[in-house]
């Protein structure tokens, strides 16, 4: 974001009233920070979710849906299984007690009638902090990974190798610890696991100065357990 422009926010407004809908766009153009976004279905707005679990602020879903035979309660709980910290209001013009019982059942962050155009708006903005807080948490998160992958990549690039799982890292760290030491050192493991790049790190990193590389077949074993011995 460039010095002085203002933060934006995107909200998601799902309704199948294209009156509605229009009202709603009208309404908004008095809130500059609030970009709004709209559709007629709640597949539309599951599929937007999908798309993008942490890129609204705010979903706002009309209660009844009766073209697709389902509810705005209904659909914030497969919207909750995208992503369970998503800010869901529910508005409709149903003032029954069931929409906001339901809506109650849900778990959504608020119940606002249609008629009540600024609570609706309010309800929004409530949403802000909490959005704000949830986003810097996983920008944060994402940020903290990345310094791991490259801290964990230079470490394991000085041992000659390549990579930078936590796996890999751990054992250059155990190189790390054991390479001056003046103990005999076992490196085991599958055919093809790096035993090899492994030895050689540990002599990379060490004082020891002659390297030398011998394969061990079963049917002289004997033999290179007393090489290894120093018999031969």
């Amino acid at each position: 974001m460039k010095r002085g422009e203002s933060v934006k926010y995107k909200v998601l407004f799902a309704d199948d009233n294209a009156d509605t809908l229009l009202g709603l766009k009208v309404q908004l153009k008095a809130h500059l920070d609030i970009e709004g976004v709209f559709v007629s279905t709640a597949a539309e707005a599951i599929e937007l979710i999908k798309k993008d679990p942490t890129g609204f602020a705010v979903v706002v879903l009309d209660f009844h849906f009766e073209p697709e035979q389902t509810n705005g309660a209904e659909v914030a709980k497969k919207l909750f299984e995208l992503n369970r910290k998503l800010s869901i209001v529910i508005s409709t013009g149903d003032t029954s007690a069931i929409p906001p019982i339901q809506s109650l059942k849900a778990k959504v962050s608020n119940f606002v009638t249609k008629e009540d155009t600024e609570g609706l708006i309010k309800a929004i903005r409530d949403c802000f902090p909490y959005y704000d807080q949830v986003v810097r948490t996983f920008q944060n998160s994402q940020r903290t990974a990345k310094e791991k992958w490259i801290a964990n990549s230079a470490l394991i690039s000085s041992m000659g190798m390549m990579g930078r799982s936590d796996h890999l890292y751990g054992v250059c760290k155990m190189i790390e610890k054991i390479a001056d030491r003046k103990s005999t050192v076992l490196v085991r493991g599958e055919s093809g696991t790096g035993k090899e790049l492994v030895a050689k790190a540990i002599h990379t990193q060490s004082y020891r100065n002659a390297y030398s590389i011998r394969t061990c077949f079963p049917a002289v074993a004997h033999l290179h357990h007393k090489v290894l011995k120093g018999i031969f």
